[in-house]
């Protein structure tokens, strides 16, 4: 079929073979053309269009139903719309869009999602979301979230939040790697590094933070960091640029061209210059200790003091330490200080008896030696009595002597009626004593009611 001017159907047209239109095509139900079909100017079709071959139109084709072409389809120089706004051929400026009004600003615009099951190429991709399994750009920048991620294609360089990487990979911020970390050439960081995972680096490492491994590092380089390395360093050791030098008391060290083993020149056993060790009971020999020692000491035989290493004895030693008994108490000869009480009461001094007396028995100056015991036929006054346990005992080392107590609270022999208070005298009884309110060296301190001998607290005055 050929029409050289326009074509107007009211109803469905149906071509079994070619069919070439020189005008304008208006079709107010479907079209059907079996074979080449061609419209040099507009075609206009309201219904359906069927298209079995090739589809060539010059001018502008509007179809309001569906569109089946099965060969090729060539739109002219006017624009094609499908559905509305579905699809849009922009012819004037070369330009596709869908669900997207006429007035696209790039080569393929797509409002809404898209979904590419096989390969997408495209010179430059703007979107809001891409979910891909893998994504190549082989030309042009690409810029992910305002600069998050950076692509620089021309340089071949990523960047994390830097749209500007002067390396292969750029980070500006924190970098978190929670499994292996390798980096082939070298690697520079200006703050903290912290791995998980196992990290190798097969080229020089230079970091100026601290560094932190929470497994295995491999260092093929040079590894420099200034805030030093906490973990398990793996690597070349002569590369790492440092050497181990031995200090006091150590032996040992070297450059770091193979394993290196530092000893301590140390022994149990007392010995000058040397480092203090156990031996394998725990235990370590010295000679003197000076030191600010905190805790209890288990043993110890002598304790120096004055040049000098000296025992302890709880019995009159000379030059040792003193020390107590089982009973807290401990013997001197002379001691030194200034005493603020007594256990016991009286003021003794020693004197030499002409026989032994009981304690308590009064006594005078006379006899045969220095005292005696006092009786009534005396018009002296008594000197005392015998003390077994004075609070003070003057001229101790008389040999042979025996305490006399001259003042103070002490045992004393009486006989006879005594009331607290009254004085005591001699009686008609050698060393013991009874009341006497004219000649009395003491006063009763207690009351006494037996006819016999007893003996009852007084005070020597």
């Amino acid at each position: 079929m050929a029409v050289i001017q326009d074509l107007r159907a009211r109803r469905g047209l149906f071509v079994t073979e070619n069919a070439t239109v020189a005008g304008n095509a208006a079709i107010q139900q479907n079209i059907t053309v079996t074979n080449t079909a061609t419209f040099s100017n507009t075609l206009i079709v309201t219904g359906a269009a069927t298209f079995s071959n090739t589809l060539s139109t010059t001018g502008f084709a509007n179809v309001g139903g569906t569109l089946q072409v099965t060969g090729v389809a060539t739109f002219g120089t006017s624009n094609v719309t499908f559905d509305t706004d579905t699809l849009i051929v922009d012819a004037t400026n070369d330009r596709v869009g869908v669900n997207t009004a006429l007035g696209q600003t790039v080569a393929f615009m797509v409002t809404g999602d898209a979904n590419v099951s096989a390969t997408f190429t495209a010179d430059s991709i703007v979107a809001t979301n891409i979910t891909t399994t893998a994504l190549t750009v082989t030309t042009g920048n690409s810029t992910f979230d305002s600069g998050v991620l950076f692509v620089d294609t021309t340089n071949n360089r990523v960047g994390i939040n830097n749209t500007t990487p002067d390396a292969s990979l750029t980070v500006t911020g924190t970098a978190n790697v929670s499994a292996a970390f390798k980096v082939g050439g070298t690697t520079t960081l200006g703050s903290t590094l912290a791995v998980i995972d196992a990290a190798t680096f097969s080229n020089t490492v230079g970091i100026t933070g601290a560094a932190t491994f929470s497994n295995t590092l491999g260092v093929t380089g040079v590894l420099t960091a200034t805030g030093g390395v906490a973990g398990t360093l793996n690597g070349v050791a002569n590369q790492c640029a440092r050497a181990v030098t031995a200090g006091s008391f150590m032996t040992g060290g070297g450059t770091l061209t193979a394993n290196i083993t530092l000893s301590a020149d140390a022994t149990s056993i007392n010995t000058g210059s040397k480092l203090v060790a156990r031996d394998i009971s725990g235990n370590f020999a010295a000679g003197i200790i000076s030191a600010s020692l905190n805790g209890a000491a288990s043993q110890a035989n002598t304790l120096f003091y004055n040049s000098a290493y000296r025992a302890a004895a709880d019995t009159v030693v000379a030059n040792s330490i003193v020390a107590r008994d089982g009973n807290g108490s401990f013997s001197a000869n002379v001691m030194t200080g200034t005493a603020t009480s007594a256990r016991y009461a009286d003021l003794a001094e020693m004197y030499l008896a002409d026989k032994d007396y009981p304690v308590g028995t009064v006594v005078k100056i006379g006899g045969e030696k220095e005292i005696t015991e006092f009786t009534a036929l005396d018009y002296i006054r008594a000197l005392g009595t015998i003390s077994d346990k004075p609070a003070f005992l003057m001229n101790k080392d008389l040999e042979g002597g025996v305490a006399v107590a001259l003042k103070g609270r002490v045992p004393v022999r009486v006989v006879g009626i005594i009331r607290k208070g009254q004085g005591l005298g001699a009686s008609a009884i050698p060393g013991v004593a009874t009341t006497n309110s004219l000649c009395y060296f003491a006063i009763a301190l207690e009351d006494y009611t037996a006819l016999e001998e007893g003996i009852i607290e007084a005070v020597i005055l």
